[in-house]
Parts: C-alpha cells; structure tokens; sequence
C-alpha cells in the first residue's frame, strides 16, 4: 500500500493543532466557534487517514458521511446552542478521532519498511488518542461538573485545560495540578495511561524490527560476497 507523500503528517499537525488551540483556551475564536473549528480539522483529518490508508469502499464512504454530517451537526449546535446537539457533535467527534487512530495504526504496524510515513503515523496515533481522550474528559467535565479537582480548574483555560490534562496522562507524566475525582474519570485515565504505554511498545517494537530487518537485507550480499 502506498502512502501519499506528507498525509500523515498533515494529521499529525492537524491534531496538534487541536491541542494547541484548546490549551491556549481557544484564542483568538468565541467558544462557540473553537467547537466548529475543532470539529473541522477532526473531519480534514479522517477524510486525510481514510484516503491515506484506503479501507473498504463501505468504510470510506460511511466515514465521509460522517465527517460531513459531525461539521453540520457543530454549525447548527454553534446557532442553536441546543445541549443535545453539542453531547452529539462530542460523541460523533469522539468516534471519528478514535476511528482514524485505529486506521493509521494498523497501517504502521501493517507497513514492511521504515519511511518517513511511519514515523509521521506513529504520532498522529499518539496525537489523535490523546484528543480523544480529551473530547471524553471535556464532555463528562460538563455533564458532572467535580469530577475533577480543584473544581475551579477553570483558572488553567476551563474544560480546555482538560486536553492539556488528556496528554500528561497519555504520556504518563502525572504533574497532579489536575486530578480526576470520579470512578468514572479516574478509570478513564488510568485507560489512557496504559493504552499510551501499550501504543508507544507496540510501535516502538514495530519500528524497530523493521529496522533490523533492512539492516539484515542491506548485509546480506555483502555477506554471500565475502564467503
């Protein structure tokens, strides 16, 4: 399978970016449109990984549909600002995050060498379940307000801070300015932390024996030569 040149790494970016707006606290866009923004760098970001990692024509199309209809369903929550259509908007942006990091990571541990692509996979997995995570945190921060402390964590950038909160556990740093208080988040991040470690050795070790093996190909007529 050929991967289109500098894809992955536009997700990669794509989901930084996301990061970046929400830890800044969303400037210089209202909270309203910071929603519509992120919903629309998720969808580029899914139409990118399908077209990069080409499923089933099923798949792609149904998650064409999906990005198109999760970018709609924000603008009209963004008008209305109708709570039912913000917790749907979540769940379908959720959905979409964790359906591209599924996509590319079983592009890169189905890939047979080493490339740029690879490396450029491997974050946007890291990326992308660390927004995840953060549009989970985000939405039960809302729906159960003190399931986090300090309650008032409102002072490091609002539930934005929760993104921040998503990738110090995906990398299993744990600073603790943040912590979760409920059964419900503190399973969540326990989740986070070990599919984090989980993620990092099953690439890590992919990367790796991939690198081995060129090496023991690029050695092989040199080696029949010598004998």
């Amino acid at each position: 399978m050929r991967w289109n040149r500098f894809a992955l790494a536009l997700v990669s970016v794509l989901y930084l970016g996301i990061y970046i707006l929400r830890d800044s606290g969303g400037a210089p866009f209202a909270p309203g449109v910071l929603g519509v923004v992120d919903d629309v760098l998720v969808a580029i970001a899914v139409v990118v990984v399908v077209r990069t990692t080409q499923p089933s024509v099923r798949v792609t199309w149904a998650h064409y549909w999906l990005a198109l209809g999760t970018v709609a369903v924000s603008l009209v929550a963004g008008m209305t600002e109708a709570t039912w259509l913000f917790r749907l908007t979540n769940i379908l942006s959720a959905y979409l995050v964790g359906a591209s990091a599924y996509l590319v990571f079983r592009t890169v541990l189905s890939a047979r060498r080493v490339s740029t692509d690879t490396f450029m996979g491997a974050l946007a997995v890291y990326f992308a379940v660390g927004v995840l995570f953060g549009v989970l945190f985000t939405t039960i921060a809302v729906e159960s307000p003190g399931s986090f402390d300090p309650p008032e964590f409102t002072r490091y950038g609002g539930e934005s801070a929760l993104y921040y909160y998503s990738f110090v556990s995906l990398t299993s740093l744990g600073f603790g300015d943040i912590t979760p208080v409920s059964s419900l988040t503190r399973v969540l991040t326990t989740t986070e932390t070990m599919l984090g470690l989980v993620i990092f050795a099953a690439l890590v070790g992919r990367v790796v024996g991939l690198l081995t093996g060129q090496a023991t190909e690029a050695q092989a007529p040199t080696t029949e030569e010598d004998g």
